[in-house]
């Protein structure tokens, strides 16, 4: 083809593209024209049609027109959309370019091509502030580590954003678990930032419990939050508790780790949740079963961690969340660890002696008996595990108990407390005075750190007032060898030799007041445990007790009593044969403790010896006194042949006196006395033959100071006329032998020394001395006070009895039976009455009286004969019944005396002998009947008056029974007076008392009395036998219904246990001695004295509880009364108080106190009889000088100390019952139920 067609075509085609392609186009673009260069080639050598043989090639500019982005900006992806532009270089860390070198830059990045970063999410800075870029300064107290976590780090030093532990407590507890009872709980607050060390002596827990509440401040002021931080917050994120147990190792020094337990505080809490302000953690754990050994280390700790999150979030994207980052916080620990030590302190003389310094003491006190401040010192105390912490000591005041031996009386109330440190320095002891004298206990309680202690205990008596006393009122100081009656002043010399016999005693002289009074110096008991109940509980070392080793077992006082008599424990003597009264400096011979002294000394006739004993109690009191003795060895002088007798003499001091008057006199000492025997018999010339009927003694002649004929002796003027008045009475023989008598006097003339001269002197016929002749007896018989039943007779007793003038009278009461029959009653009463009541008798009835006196061991004598009548009663009887019932006794009397008067005129009878024979007769009866127990005779009852009082009421309307209800069974026991039957009260097992058959009138009298007495008086006690009622109406008379007691009377009770004794019976006998205390505090609350209380009128229940008995307007007379029978009153003797044995008259309630405590040793003897080898004529001598009975071998000395007390010879120094019975019940204890237990404390 021709090159310009080709040229032609291109041409063409380059128009039909350019043209094209501009249409295609977007965005930012251009069309330029460009140049170009084309390769051309052109024909230089053309051969025909061969064509061209040779080209030469060469280029061509040309021109076009191109479409193309504009400059900074291009099509991405080729598709001619120029819509991306060009930033050079390149937008840098997420920044787009917008356009041409313009860069969009995120959040993150800044600068003209987002080259520079920046704070953001990919780079916080908070708490903090941005600078220069991406520069992060955090906030103080807060640290970056990396970049990209920003100021996370809680900083050390920033105490506000560590937690604060406020409050931690950990609670141990030992807790039952079948009832949930705490038995010990401990509670302890750890209070130290680091750690606490706590020691425990408790070995048993099961329960622990944790409380911890934690505090977090935080800083204030943080700069805002970045908008890339959408939240934070900081505070507590977490509370653990540990506990570890950790033990001693069994060998080397490492700690065996023991067991771990980790208690994470489930409270909500955490890095996403933290608490801001407060966090509390309370954990229990009621499943701790480790072991706790001796050593173990139970470890706690309690950890709180700060912290808390940041929340970033995409700024770039529209706040879409970024990511939480969470702070690295800050921790607090505290540590409290329980150390564990079960010993207590040792002393080092208990681990060491060898090693422990002799001055090293357990405790001692200065002064054991001081006047002055008590000053304990202790030293050597030591504790391995936890050491000594410090020394407690208290100081008690001592007091008697109910044995008399000393004890803490508030063993938990110290009058002196003080807790001394535990330090390596010099021990700072305390110093202590007693505001009062006493005997003290110092207790030194040695604790270690863990609370386990041992006390030890010393005595001081502080006493800086008491003195020693001299006991004048009932005491003395003299030489008992020397002659009592003359006040211990005189002694004979010895029979052979010069070496006197001298004898000093000084019994209860010498007194230490306060120290007797207060028992200071007697045993002292064992310190009271306190708290035992604690320690059984489970609260392990929580006893306090003094072991026996650290007791007071060493120095002047222990808790032995020391050996005194009234205080004073050292006696010392001197002998000065000298009358001066100064006390001697020297020679004092120490003695043994005892108040008497014996030696020999030379001593003749007309020596003096003056005795010196000094004595000294424990606080180094003295106290020296004398006594002075004369020796009289020559005999007194009597002469009998100048004696003067005048018989019936009328200035003597008897009824009928007479006197003998003779010289006797003494150089030495003087007369003291004159002793004299009565002699009566037949030949006064044969003194063999002569019957001694009496003995006595008189005071010698003692003058006033100054007469002429003295012999002044100390002061006292013995004359020589000696005068001896004599009761002609002491000479009375029978009637029968006045005339064939004589009587003669044997007098002795005794000086001071008791050495006598004696003479006799010759009375002549007792038919000269006046007194001696008949007795008429009483004088003017008379009736007064008559009623139905009964009357009172009295009479005239002479002014001058004769020496007769005390027989018995006796009086003989006779009527007629309907079948003419005479019945004979006789009473007695004592020469010295003037009237009798005669009771029983009946209405409108003649009686004859007939008074008699009859001497000791003669016949009785008649007097008088009366007669008199009953009165007629209210009601009941006609008037016919009436007249004929006198005119027929006065028919009957008339014919007897009409035939007593024959008969004794012609001697068929002598009325003097059947008066006799009726008395024989009588008497005999009478006397039957007092060996019985229901027979009285009221003229001889003092308390006759009650009788009147309740026989003359009509019956109390009050418990009233009807016959018809109460069944007699079976005799139990038959009297003189009354049967007693068991019986049955609408179905209850009762006691009746019913008289016997055929009872009299008076009968019917007492029973009434007995009923009323006990139906208005008595009244109902636990104690005393329950009246029930009484059954007033019926056909065997009136009758009492008393309860029923099975068991019998306490006596049969006793003997029958006597060989089977049990600990149950030996806790039953002083029930019985209680219950007995508040039975007779009752009878005499309501003024009821008993007067025969024994254990034979005390019943048992069938549950063994006493009822007592026998006591009622007219007492019951005992069938086994030892008192001599006869004319008086029946008196049980051995059961009686002193005052009462001869009569019952003034019998009270401190005489049933001195009964009371008869009974007290017939139940701890188990019923023996009491003063068995004493006659009972015998006892009220024995008694006065102090013989009792001794202490029954069931008997502990509390309860034998209260038969003392009521066995005081002088009534008024005896208790009354309610301090009996306060004293006896503060001795039991509470026990199960309602029962009290006696306590042997």
């Amino acid at each position: 083809m021709h090159g310009g067609a080709v040229c032609l075509l291109l041409s063409v085609f380059c128009l039909y593209v350019t043209h094209h392609g501009v249409h295609g186009w977007q965005g930012n673009y251009e069309r330029v024209q460009m140049r170009g260069e084309q390769l051309r080639s052109y024909c230089i050598c053309w051969y025909g049609w061969w064509g061209c043989s040779a080209w030469r090639n060469y280029w061509q500019t040309y021109y076009y027109y191109v479409t193309r982005c504009r400059a900074g900006w291009t099509d991405e992806n080729g598709d001619q959309n120029c819509n991306k532009p060009i930033c050079n270089p390149s937008c840098a860390n997420g920044g787009k370019c917008v356009n041409p070198n313009v860069c969009d830059c995120p959040s993150t990045a800044q600068g003209p091509y987002c080259q520079t970063l920046t704070c953001s999410y990919l780079l916080p800075c908070y708490p903090g502030e941005c600078k220069d870029g991406p520069n992060c300064t955090c906030s103080p107290g807060f640290t970056s580590i990396k970049p990209a976590d920003g100021c996370l780090n809680f900083q050390e030093s920033e105490k506000r954003l560590r937690p604060v532990i406020g409050e931690s407590n950990v609670t141990i507890k030992d807790i039952r678990r079948d009832n949930n009872r705490v038995n010990y709980m401990f509670v302890l607050e750890v209070s130290d930032v680091n750690s606490s060390i706590v020691w425990s002596n408790q070995q048993r827990f099961n329960f622990l419990k944790f409380e911890m509440r934690a505090l977090y401040d935080g800083v204030n002021n943080l700069p805002n939050r970045p908008l890339y931080v959408h939240d934070t917050k900081m505070g507590i994120v977490q509370n653990i508790i540990t506990a570890n147990v950790s033990k001693l190792p069994r060998a080397g020094i490492v700690r065996d780790p023991g067991s771990f337990k980790e208690y994470p505080c489930q409270e909500g809490y955490s890095n996403d949740n933290p608490y801001v302000e407060t966090a509390l953690c309370v954990i229990n754990d009621d499943q701790f079963v480790t072991l706790i050994e001796h050593g173990d280390w139970l470890t706690v700790k309690f950890r709180s961690i700060s912290g808390g999150f940041q929340k970033l979030i995409n700024l770039d994207q529209q706040g879409r969340p970024y990511a939480t980052k969470y702070y690295n916080g800050l921790s607090v620990i505290k540590t409290v660890e329980f150390r564990f030590d079960f010993d207590a302190p040792k002393h080092c003389s208990e681990v060491a002696v060898s090693s422990c310094p002799s001055n090293y003491t357990i405790l001692a006190i200065a002064e054991t008996f001081t006047k002055g401040p008590i000053r304990p010192r202790w030293l050597g105390w030591t504790d391995i595990v936890s050491g000594v912490g410090e020394y407690y000591m208290e100081v008690f005041k001592l007091g008697p108990n109910r044995d008399k031996r000393l004890v803490e009386t508030t063993p938990i109330n110290p009058v002196y407390s003080v807790i001394v440190p535990h330090t390596n320095d010099p021990i700072q002891y305390p110093v202590f005075t007693p505001v009062e004298p006493g005997m003290y206990s110092v207790l030194l309680e040695v604790r270690d750190n863990a609370n386990n202690s041992r006390i030890a205990r010393r005595f001081v008596l502080y006493d800086n007032t008491s003195s020693i006393s001299l006991n004048n009122d009932t005491a003395k100081l003299y030489v008992s060898s020397a002659v009592e009656e003359t006040g211990y002043k005189w002694q004979a010399p010895a029979s052979t030799g010069t070496n006197v016999t001298v004898s000093v005693a000084w019994p209860n002289y010498f007194v230490n007041r306060l120290h007797v009074d207060n028992q200071f110096l007697a045993e002292i008991e064992k310190f009271p445990v306190q708290f035992k109940e604690i320690q059984a509980d489970g609260v392990l070392s929580s006893e306090k007790y003094v072991a026996d080793t650290l007791d007071d077992n060493e120095g002047p006082r222990t808790r032995s009593a020391i050996t005194h008599f009234h205080g004073i424990v050292k006696y010392e003597i001197v002998f000065v044969s000298t009358v001066e009264a100064a006390e001697p400096i020297s020679g004092w011979l120490p003695i043994d403790l005892k108040e008497s002294f014996t030696t020999q000394r030379p001593l003749v006739d007309g020596d003096r010896l003056r005795v010196w004993v000094r004595a000294t109690d424990v606080m180094g009191n003295q106290r020296a006194d004398s006594t002075i003795i004369k020796v009289d060895g020559s005999k007194p002088r009597l002469q009998a042949n100048t004696s003067r007798l005048e018989l019936n003499t009328g200035n003597g001091p008897y009824n009928y006196s007479s006197k003998v008057v003779f010289p006797a006199s003494d150089v030495e000492s003087g007369v003291h006395k004159i002793g004299f025997d009565i002699f009566v018999g037949t030949d006064p010339s044969n003194q063999a033959t002569m019957k001694r009927v009496y003995s006595n003694f008189t005071s010698g002649n003692i003058g006033s100071i100054g007469n002429a004929e003295c012999r002044d002796v100390d002061g006292v003027c013995f004359l020589s006329s000696q005068t001896v008045f004599l009761d002609n009475c002491w000479m009375l023989v029978g009637k029968s032998d006045l005339d064939k008598v004589s009587a003669m006097v044997n007098v002795t003339a005794y000086n001071q020394a008791m050495l006598g001269t004696s003479a006799t002197i010759n009375l002549g016929p007792v038919n000269k001395l006046q007194g001696l002749e008949k007795y008429d007896g009483p004088q003017n018989p008379r009736i007064v006070n008559k009623t139905p039943n009964g009357f009172r007779i009295t009479w005239d007793l002479p002014e001058k009895q004769s020496c007769y003038g005390t027989a018995d009278i006796v009086i003989i009461l006779s009527r007629k039976t309907a079948t003419s029959e005479d019945l004979l009653q006789t009473y007695y009463t004592p020469g010295t009455s003037n009237h009798f009541d005669i009771l029983g008798l009946n209405p409108e009835t003649e009686y004859t009286l007939g008074l008699n006196i009859q001497t000791p061991g003669t016949p009785a004598q008649q007097t008088d004969f009366l007669t008199t009548k009953t009165e007629k009663e209210s009601e009941g009887v006609s008037k016919g019944a009436l007249v004929g019932a006198i005119v027929g006794v006065l028919a009957v009397a008339a014919i007897a005396i009409v035939a007593v008067v024959v008969m004794s005129r012609k001697g068929i009878i002598h009325p003097v002998t059947q008066v006799r024979s009726i008395q024989r007769q009588v008497t005999q009866r009478v006397r039957r009947s007092r060996a019985g127990q229901e027979h009285f005779n009221f003229g001889y009852k003092n308390d006759s008056d009650d009788l009147y009082l309740y026989g003359g009421m009509n019956y109390a309307q009050t418990k009233v029974l009807s016959r018809d209800d109460v069944v007699l069974e079976s005799l139990l026991k038959a009297g003189h007076f009354a049967d007693i039957y068991m019986a049955k009260y609408r179905g209850q097992t009762v006691v009746a008392k019913t008289l016997k058959q055929h009872f009299s009138k008076r009968d019917e009298h007492v029973m009434k009395a007995k009923i009323n007495f006990s139906s208005e008086k008595v009244g109902d006690h636990p104690h005393v036998l329950k009246y029930l009622g009484a059954v007033v109406e019926g056909p065997i008379g009136p009758f009492i219904v008393y309860e029923y007691c099975d068991n019998g009377t306490l006596k049969d009770f006793l003997l029958r246990k006597k060989s089977n004794l049990t600990i149950d019976v030996q806790e039953m006998l002083f029930r019985f001695g209680l219950d007995l205390a508040k039975g007779m505090e009752y009878l005499a609350g309501i003024k009821i004295t008993h007067r025969r209380l024994a254990a034979r009128n005390i019943l048992l229940t069938f549950l063994n509880e006493i009822k007592i008995s026998g006591f009622g307007p007219q007492p019951e007379e005992e069938a086994d009364g030892d008192a001599e029978g006869g004319k008086g009153e029946r008196i049980p003797v051995k059961w009686m108080a002193p005052e009462c044995m001869v009569s019952t008259k003034k019998a009270n309630e401190k005489s049933d106190v001195w009964s009371f405590a008869v009974v007290l040793w017939e139940i701890f003897s188990l019923g023996d009889n009491p003063y068995e080898k004493i006659r009972s004529q015998d006892l009220l001598s024995q008694l006065k000088n102090d013989v009792r009975l001794r202490k029954p071998e069931q008997s502990d000395d509390v309860w034998y100390g209260v038969m003392k007390r009521c066995w005081a010879f002088d009534a008024n120094r005896r208790p009354r019952f309610a301090e009996v019975r306060q004293q006896l019940e503060s001795l039991f204890v509470a026990g199960p139920g309602d029962d009290y237990i006696y306590s042997k404390q």
